[in-house]
């Protein structure tokens, strides 16, 4: 019961897990194609094309940095991993997010530079990773203590030096099982009747 109680917990640390996952992907993508590519001096401007010899490699990446991008986007959002970007001939920025211009670093004035990318991408999986480490901790003591609740009853029958099937260890732990039943009513009312009054769902 305790593990099954676990896996329902930790389904908050695994949304975590998939978002690292995700990023971490599109840098490991990103990074290959990144790597064949050179900055490009074009007057005033600077952009990036294809190494010699590279285009073909460049062109193969492409579609697996496109998908991966894609799922990275989302998890580079929540995570505040966005590049402040300044439009020229005006004095604001705009927050972007990397998973989606990327690809403009072959235009001739690209929005951000592949170190850029890496470097903000990187910060997002590092923020991503410390939010699954606290959720895994949390929701593993939670687990645990609602575990340990659950198996109080056996815990209390073997206390007693009864077995399971037997007839006094069936009606300890029917007792035990209806203290459990009582407390939990105590305190979720303790907690639910306040937020009903609060809410004002009640008389």
């Amino acid at each position: 019961m305790s593990d099954l109680l676990g896996t329902v917990l930790a389904v908050r640390a695994s949304q975590y897990r998939q978002q690292a996952d995700a990023v971490k992907a599109f840098i490991e993508s990103f990074g290959r194609l990144a790597a064949c590519v050179e900055p490009v001096a074009d007057g005033w401007s600077e952009r990036f094309a294809p190494r010699l010899g590279m285009e073909a490699r460049v062109t193969e990446l492409w579609g697996d940095v496109v998908l991966k991008a894609g799922k990275a986007a989302e998890p580079l959002q929540r995570s505040g991993g966005l590049i402040a970007y300044k439009p020229g001939g005006t004095m604001r920025t705009v927050e972007l997010n990397p998973a989606l211009v990327w690809s403009t670093i072959f235009d001739p004035m690209p929005m951000v530079t592949p170190n850029l990318v890496l470097t903000t991408a990187g910060q997002s999986l590092g923020v991503i990773e410390g939010r699954y480490e606290i959720a895994v901790e949390r929701e593993r003591g939670l687990a645990g203590l609602l575990g340990r609740f659950v198996g109080f009853p056996t815990r209390v029958r073997e206390a007693a030096g009864l077995h399971r099937g037997t007839v006094g260890g069936g009606a300890l732990m029917t007792v035990v099982a209806t203290f459990q039943i009582l407390l939990v009513t105590v305190v979720g009312g303790a907690l639910v009747f306040p937020l009903v009054r609060y809410l004002g769902w009640g008389p």
